[in-house]
Parts: structure tokens; sequence; C-alpha cells
């Protein structure tokens, strides 16, 4: 079976969740399986397959001033390319191009991924027009099934697009195994997972949109500081991320926290499962997410993660981490403090994250998607 894969998302990410979960999709096909990369962007590092394709051309010499034309170049390569190739099934990364008409004159079965609903859900500060909205909408009607990463996803898509049921199925992201570190028990020392010539710190990982919510967290240190008798945190904030922008670093200027804050850039994994080990916990202020495979890498990490009580969160692990009111400072605030004064909790948190992980493999995900791949090819 061929399985053309557009790799539009490359040309929007370089890291992050969706990649890792077509990398992961693309790897795990079966060896007799042809998986072809279509695009203008090519990931790197290569999704690892023997028979991997690659159809990928970019037209960036077109200058940056006269991008319509680069667009036309781009979308009139990939539709001569979708012809030629003659797969058997076309998953696109990303819907875009399947909404702007892309893939309208196919002969074969089209599946879609959607990754969360959050610009349905926060439209007034994420797409006050509606125009993400809407692409999504009209690539969902066109494509001939949906995967969904989480129930909560799934439910979210059915309700407020009006999509058969039917044509959506859940296929779970996982934790790649290189995150995996043995479970230390650290209740009886009290000690935390950071090196001794270090001060202490929670971590807070990735992007931080509005819906990240990551002024809660700032606000909350801010308060956690004036609870101490001497003014200070207990811990440190690491960030790991896009570079803190102007706002951010004025925000720190303005609670006082400059020097509580610092930030790191981080590519490698062997590098993030370390920030992820050492620190006290990981902080997830999101109000909305499709997944969380932060928080999963955390557990996997061995360390505990403080997060929103959201319904996906508590889809993937049930009480395997510290909750909080994402609406609430005040409730941020008594989570760290109670994740920060009880080194056994903070244990019996991360025992019950990590019991939870048993059912987060990638070969889940793939042998799902498979199944699904095949149905539609062979109808």
């Amino acid at each position: 079976m061929k399985i053309l894969f557009d790799g539009e998302i490359y040309s929007i990410f370089r890291h992050g969740g969706v990649i890792r979960y077509f990398h992961h999709l693309i790897a795990g096909l079966p060896p007799d399986d042809v998986p072809i990369l279509l695009g203008n962007h090519l990931p790197d590092p290569l999704p690892c397959h023997p028979q991997l394709e690659l159809a990928v051309k970019s037209h960036e010499w077109v200058a940056a001033g006269i991008k319509p034309i680069r667009k036309w170049l781009d979308r009139g390569y990939c539709q001569r390319k979708v012809s030629e190739l003659a797969p058997d099934i076309i998953h696109p990364t990303y819907f875009n191009e399947v909404a702007r008409g892309r893939y309208d004159q196919r002969k074969v079965p089209l599946v879609l991924t959607v990754y969360d609903m959050i610009h349905e859900r926060f439209p007034e500060r994420t797409d006050r027009r509606g125009a993400h909205s809407e692409k999504k909408r009209r690539a969902v009607e066109r494509a001939d099934h949906i995967f969904c990463i989480s129930q909560t996803t799934q439910a979210d898509l059915i309700e407020r697009f009006a999509v058969p049921p039917e044509k959506t199925s859940v296929t779970l992201l996982a934790v790649d195994d290189q995150f995996y570190v043995p479970q230390v028990d650290s209740t009886d020392s009290g000690s935390t997972p950071a090196r001794a010539e270090e001060r202490p710190y929670l971590l807070h990982v990735g992007r931080r949109d509005h819906y990240k919510n990551f002024d809660l967290l700032l606000q909350a240190l801010f308060h956690l500081k004036q609870r101490s008798p001497q003014r200070e945190l207990p811990c440190r904030l690491q960030v790991l991320g896009p570079p803190l922008t102007d706002k951010e670093r004025q925000q720190l200027d303005e609670l006082h926290l400059a020097q509580d804050v610092s930030w790191q850039a981080v590519h490698a994994d062997g590098d993030l499962k370390d920030w992820y080990r050492r620190s006290l916990a990981l902080v997830f202020p999101s109000l909305w997410e499709g997944f969380g495979l932060p928080l999963l890498e955390a557990l996997a990490a061995g360390t505990c993660v403080v997060a929103s009580d959201i319904p996906v969160f508590r889809e993937l692990v049930g009480d395997g981490f510290e909750p909080f009111d994402p609406h609430a400072v005040d409730s941020l605030v008594d989570a760290l403090q109670r994740i920060l004064d009880n080194p056994a909790h903070r244990q019996q948190r991360i025992d019950t994250g990590r019991a939870a992980l048993g059912r987060f493999h990638w070969r889940n995900t793939v042998d799902q998607t498979v199944a699904v791949y095949r149905r539609l090819a062979t109808n």
C-alpha cells in the first residue's frame, strides 16, 4: 500500500508533538508499505522507513516579497505529483491545503488527524474572523475519516462540527522510549531530583500562547513568593521553548521575578529528559488541550506534574497529577505549596501517573491507523 503524506506541517513547525506523531507513524508502517512524503519542506531528521520516498521540492528561491507566486508554484507541484505517484490513500499532516481544494480531484480515500479544537474554543484570542476554523471545517467535511488524538478531542469535534461519530476514531499519542527512567522513591530523604549544586526548579515546556495560560503561572509564583517569610521563592522556574518575549520580561520585572525565571532552548530529547528528571515538577497550566504529551513525558522521566484540572488530563492519567483550577491563581499557589511541602504526596502523584503510562504505545497508534487505511483502501 502506498500512503501519501502531505508534509505541510513541516513548513509550520520543526519540533513538537505533531512532528513526533508523524515520524512514529511513518517509521512504524509495515515494511512492505510505501510512505511517500510530499511537500515543499524536508523534515529534519527524516522519518525512518525502508521504503520511504521523497517528493519534496522547495520554491524558496522565489523572493519573499512575492509569496503568492511561491504558493502557486508549491500548489502546482503538489497537484501534479499526486497524479504521478498514484497513492492508495492520502494522509495530510495539516488541513489548510485540503480546505483549499488541493485534493478535490483525488480518486482515493483521504484521512485527516485533528489535534484539538483550540481555535473553536478561544476564537476571541486565536481566530476572531473565524477563518482558521472555517478551513478546518471544510477539510473535515472533505475527509473520509478523522483520527482524533484523544476522546476529549473526538467529543469536541463531533459537538462543534456535527461530525458523524462513525466517521471518527481515537488514536492516542505515546511517549518515546528515551524519556523513561527507572522509578526512584524520593520520599525517604525528602530531597528533590535537582542536582545538589543547583537551585531546585519548576519546569514549563513548550509554547506560551494565550490558552497556555503562562501568565497564571507567573502570578502564582509572585503570590508564592509573598507567602514566604523571607519573600523568597523556594525554587526557580525554568522555561523551555520559544525565547521570552519583551512583554514577558517586562512582566517578570513588574512581579520582581526576573532573578527567579530563566529560559533555555532545548531540542535534543536527551536534554529534555534530563530537565524533566531533575525538576521538582512540570507545571502545565493550559486552559485547554487536545492531548498533553509533556505531561506523559514528565511522568515517564520520573517527575511530578502540576496541571490544570481539565478533561483531557483526567482522561490520560486520572489522578496521576496535582490538579488546580486554571482560572484561579490561589488554586495553583496551593497546588505548588502541596508539592513543595509534602514529598510523600508528590511521590504518590508520580507513582499514580506512571502506572497509567502502560496504555500509551506508538505501536498501538500505528496499528490502529493502518487498520483504518486498509479498510478505506479496500472499500
